[in-house]
């Protein structure tokens, strides 16, 4: 069993007027340290804004067809509406853990607060200790990994 787990949501929107929202949840364990994150990244005109929180934050609802995400520290509550199927993998896996990828909408109609538009939202879970490999490249033809030492 690994002793080190990264559990990363990113969800995001994209207006019409080319507005943006970035929204990251996740935990990050290793033996018996815990450490939960949340951040937000917006921009709206020419202005540009940054939230986070290290409190625990809400894992997102998942159905079918759609995601909310709601968070009282950021004041963000957040829907996505399903426009294409998803799609995932293992994209590493060896002895020490694994990579995998999950991106749960390719193509969404967003909504967050008074902002609607494109969306777009991903899970990302590894278990290999970010310092057990070192990340060569990754191109068109699959990601790169070397144990180090």
């Amino acid at each position: 069993m690994a002793s080190f787990k990264l559990s990363k949501w990113y969800l995001d929107l994209v207006t019409d007027a080319g507005d943006t929202m970035i929204v990251y949840a996740g935990i990050a364990q290793g033996g018996k340290l815990r450490l939960h994150y949340s951040s937000v990244l917006e921009t709206a005109n020419d202005r540009i804004a940054e939230r986070y929180s290290l409190r625990r934050p809400l894992d997102p609802v998942v159905t079918s067809s759609t995601i909310s995400w709601q968070s009282k520290a950021l004041k963000v509550d957040g829907n996505w509406n399903t426009m294409a199927p998803g799609v995932g993998q293992t994209i590493y896996r060896c002895a020490m853990g694994f990579i995998d990828w999950d991106c749960r909408m390719p193509l969404a109609v967003a909504t967050i607060g008074d902002r609607q538009g494109l969306g777009y939202v991903e899970k990302l879970t590894m278990t290999i200790s970010p310092g057990t490999c070192q990340f060569i490249r990754c191109v068109g033809d699959g990601l790169r990994v070397q144990p180090t030492g």
